[in-house]
């Protein structure tokens, strides 16, 4: 049978759309149809999205930059009163951030922002308790075995790990003054 004659055949009926329908969907591939319905549901998902500003330091002539959203806690110093603010932000603007305690802080009044690297602080914790123990539980085993208590093999290496977590806990919070190296951007839905 043709395609006329569904046609006809459905003028008839009054229902000629789901004729065309059904003899549209013989002509094309299934696969053809479920990309096209993959790409419609992922067209319409993103339809009801919005995007948040973030509050983006880079170095200028450089790939680094870290990123703030609101919700994040920031460290900062201000140029007028020298002021230190923590606090949580509660909005990015275009050229300022709006911190809880509802305190505005301009861009340009920025001196420096503090970066804290909790991974780092961690580890240098968890090094530093790691060299202790070594040394404490070596001269338990030494005192139980009426050897001597020091050793002094497992004195250095434990002095060794407890020094590098020092230095590790020691650069886990870094100042990036904001001027010529550093800069201060607010962007619409910048991703990491």
């Amino acid at each position: 049978m043709t395609l006329n004659r569904y046609i006809i055949r459905c003028k008839v009926t009054y229902s000629a759309f789901p004729v065309l329908l059904a003899e549209l969907f013989i002509f094309v591939d299934k696969y053809q149809i479920v990309r096209y319905l993959i790409i419609v549901m992922l067209i319409l998902g993103t339809l009801g999205a919005t995007a948040q500003k973030v509050l983006v330091v880079e170095k200028v002539g450089r790939g680094r930059y870290f990123t703030y959203r609101e919700g994040d806690i920031i460290r900062l110093m201000t140029n007028i009163g020298h002021f230190r603010i923590e606090e949580e932000i509660v909005q990015v603007n275009d050229s300022s951030i709006l911190v809880k305690g509802n305190y505005q802080i301009s861009f340009r009044d920025i001196s420096y922002i503090e970066k804290v690297y909790r991974s780092r602080k961690g580890n240098g914790i968890l090094l530093m308790i790691a060299g202790g123990a070594l040394v404490a539980i070596t001269s338990i085993n030494n005192g139980l075995h009426r050897n001597q208590v020091l050793d002094p093999l497992f004195l250095s290496i434990g002095a060794g790990l407890a020094g590098t977590g020092g230095f590790w806990y020691s650069m886990g919070k870094r100042k990036y003054r904001i001027g010529e190296k550093w800069k201060l951007k607010a962007l619409d839905g910048f991703l990491r």
